[in-house]
């Protein structure tokens, strides 16, 4: 698997959304956690994608 660290520029896409391109985002970078006390998967990362003011 590849290690993405934060700040690494990449291509995602959302369900109903074409690929745009963003960054991986810091924690600390995130206004809030979707569901507190809740980790994140090894396989899911924080997006801020370009263009965008939420992450």
């Amino acid at each position: 698997m590849v290690s993405l660290e934060p700040g690494t520029l990449i291509w995602a896409k959302i369900p109903c959304t074409p690929w745009w391109p963003g960054r991986i985002a810091d924690v600390s970078d995130v206004a809030c956690i979707p569901v507190p006390g809740r980790k994140l998967k090894d396989t899911q990362v924080f997006v801020a994608f370009f263009g965008e003011t939420t992450v």
